[in-house]
């Protein structure tokens, strides 16, 4: 059901049904002027924090209630391909493949047998990668319609890019970094090469003789040679940056190709005054020459108030060459002239809605996947127009996930200087982590970035543990942004200031209290996904089952059978783990909220450091506070067990762990 509403100038009808009840909410909400609020307001403002408090409590209960069940429903349109008659789309969220023949509302959907991350079509084919379990399947567009042709079982276990070239494909596991060459056509699959091409490599490209990998955790683009077998060569170059990188995309052309990338400012982050410096987005632009990278251009994209691009695109006609960049976090995309790469013009900018994950060139139209709004778009220098939406239901936490993923938490935030303009999700890619290990701003203290996914059941929050609950974080966040800027951090919105809010059915007014109440309902619905280590399986194995038992020898104590991190209630007994563990959510948190000393120095805290959840701990990268241990073999390396436990080889310290404690260990922890 869609809820046609007047049409808003620069955009095009059509409103989700699901921003329906926000619309009811917000009618009814006064807001303040976002101005320093007076002394007298104050009180106003504790009581607010006491309601969204207790909403909280309400929260916490009802998922203990409903068997932790994560929130369900979103379709998730991560990806989109183009061959030469049709386009499709990968719905992540309902493992789905959606159809369209033109530029025009899509035609069919079928499901497929797992989650389609990632795609790469040529002439009248698509392949399609799998994860949960993980494949590669090869379709063809037959007669409007997608005929599945081939199914490759792959051995990543979180495959994340691809590439293709003719009947052989490269696809990247993002936990192992290893690269495997699958000949579609034969159906087999062998290692790429015997190493990891990176840390999580989230896109792949063949360039001529050489494949081009964007990876996320080492904040680098990497370039190997490829060997006439197929296999990978020698690494030729990295291009390392201070941060991480989000998207990638390059020219095939002959000559000397451009790779572009979209990512974080090539800067340390700092902590200044509590604020967050140096986090701008940023457009990257090398030339690739005989295998190296040479930086020819970089441009600060949130000066032009485009925030955490994903989605970029090159292209070349004769003597000219376009590139296009659309921000996940802002509702506009961008074109820059690179005709002279030496003197680049001032880009255009083009109204767009926020959430623009993927897109592609069909028809001489863009047509872009948008997770965040759940739905596809086609792109024009005009209005963008919402495609069949994926899943057009009912959704009230929209608004809160837009606080989250755009600009709207901080939408006076200045680029200037060291301030930036960001959102979460700058640090928080996909609510994971940007594996950076950065400076607080107190003593030597540096901290790694955690995970958005889960926050609900885990406070106290932050590694010091400060702030008691969600909704303090909730509240916090509003007063970071801000940090450094003029404005009042207890601000309300007003939707007719923001066309693409307009544009998505929202109306009235969001007062202060509204953000923070949509915020903290986003993030207690935000669970992580599940574990595919345990999909399709209900016990463990000989080693896992071992490896249970050394930890709770070792580590429960610390690492608790928990729910709710700072409940004891909620302690799961031991033979009740391998039940837990193997469930859909997998929801045990494996932490206390307490703080311990047990050798990661310095300690955040005079009292030491919180214990962190070990819940989905292979996507935590890189490990302690401090970012010290590399791998999760590093973790347990240095482990030693008296006199007291420690995290960290220290002087008097004996009994580390036995190989065989280690290998079940690491088995079990790549359970959780």
């Amino acid at each position: 059901m869609r809820l046609e509403l007047s049409t808003t100038p620069g955009y095009s009808q059509g409103v989700p049904w699901r921003a329906l009840p926000l619309l009811l909410l917000a009618a009814a909400c006064s807001t303040p002027d976002r101005r320093p609020a007076p002394a007298h307001v104050e009180a106003e403002k504790d009581r607010a924090l006491a309601r969204i408090r207790s909403h909280e409590r309400d929260l916490l209960q009802q998922k203990l209630n409903t068997a932790l069940s994560p929130r369900e429903g979103d379709s998730d349109p991560y990806r989109v391909c183009a061959t030469d008659t049709a386009w499709v789309g990968l719905l992540r969220g309902s493992s789905e493949l959606m159809l369209g023949r033109a530029a025009t509302d899509p035609v069919e959907r079928m499901a497929v047998s797992g989650r389609p991350v990632a795609c790469a079509a040529e002439a009248d084919s698509v392949w399609v990668l799998l994860e949960a379990p993980s494949a590669l399947e090869a379709y063809r567009v037959t007669e409007g319609a997608l005929q599945r042709e081939r199914r490759v079982a792959l051995p990543a276990t979180l495959p994340r890019a691809l590439a293709r070239r003719g009947g052989l494909a490269y696809v990247a596991d993002a936990l192992s970094g290893l690269v495997s060459l699958v000949d579609v056509r034969a159906g087999t699959v062998q290692p790429a090469s015997s190493e990891s091409i990176c840390r999580y490599p989230i896109a792949l490209q063949l360039v001529g003789e050489q494949l081009l990998a964007a990876c996320l955790w080492d904040h680098a683009l990497v370039v190997r040679a490829l060997q006439r077998s197929g296999a990978l060569g020698a690494e030729l170059d990295r291009a390392q940056h201070d941060g991480p990188l989000w998207g990638m995309t390059a020219t095939t052309s002959a000559g000397a190709p451009l790779v572009a990338a979209g990512g974080v400012e090539d800067h340390p982050l700092q902590r200044f005054d509590g604020a967050f410096g140096y986090i701008d987005s940023f457009v990257y632009v090398y030339r690739l020459a005989q295998g190296r990278l040479a930086r020819v251009l970089s441009v600060n994209l949130s000066e032009h108030a485009l925030v955490t691009p994903k989605a970029l695109l090159l292209e070349t006609a004769g003597a000219a060459t376009t590139l296009s960049v659309a921000g996940y976090g802002s509702a506009e995309w961008l074109q820059f002239d690179l005709a002279n790469i030496s003197n680049v013009p001032p880009p255009r900018a083009f109204p767009a809605l926020p959430g623009i994950s993927d897109w592609v060139r069909f028809q001489g139209r863009l047509l872009a996947a948008d997770p965040l709004i759940d739905s596809f778009l086609e792109l024009s220098h005009d209005a963008p127009r919402l495609l069949q939406p994926a899943l057009p239901a009912a959704n009230p936490r929209l608004l809160g996930e837009l606080l989250a993923f755009t600009t709207l938490i901080g939408p006076e935030a200045s680029s200037s200087a060291e301030h930036s303009r960001f959102t979460c999700e700058t640090c928080h890619f996909e609510g994971g982590v940007d594996a950076r290990v950065h400076h607080t701003g107190r003593g030597s203290v540096h901290v790694t970035t955690r995970p958005l996914q889960g926050l609900l059941r885990k406070a106290p929050h932050f590694s010091r543990a400060l702030d008691p609950d969600l909704t303090s974080v909730s509240h916090n966040e509003f007063r970071v942004v801000s940090l450094g800027n003029h404005y009042d951090p207890w601000f309300g919105l007003d939707v007719t200031d923001y066309p693409w809010l307009s544009a998505l059915g929202f109306r009235g007014r969001f007062s202060a209290e509204l953000l923070r109440s949509a915020l903290l309902d986003f993030l207690a619905e935000f669970e992580p996904p599940a574990n595919p280590r345990v999909l399709q399986r209900d016990h463990f194995d000989a080693i896992e089952a071992r490896g249970a038992d050394v930890f709770e020898q070792v580590c429960e104590r610390c690492h608790s059978a928990r729910l709710v991190t700072n409940d004891g209630t909620t302690s799961v007994r031991r033979d009740a783990w391998e039940r837990y563990i193997f469930s859909r959510t997998g929801p045990v948190l494996w932490a206390r909220g307490e703080y311990e000393r047990v050798g990661i120095e310095p300690y955040v805290h005079a009292r030491g450091t919180r214990i962190p959840a070990l819940r989905r701990i292979e996507h935590k990268y890189p490990y302690f506070t401090n970012g010290s241990a590399r791998s999760l073999e590093a973790v347990l390396q240095n482990v030693r067990l008296t006199p007291t436990f420690q995290h960290a080889a220290c002087a008097g310290c004996s009994s580390p762990l036995s190989d065989e404690q280690t290998h079940a260990l690491l088995a079990f922890l790549r359970l959780l």
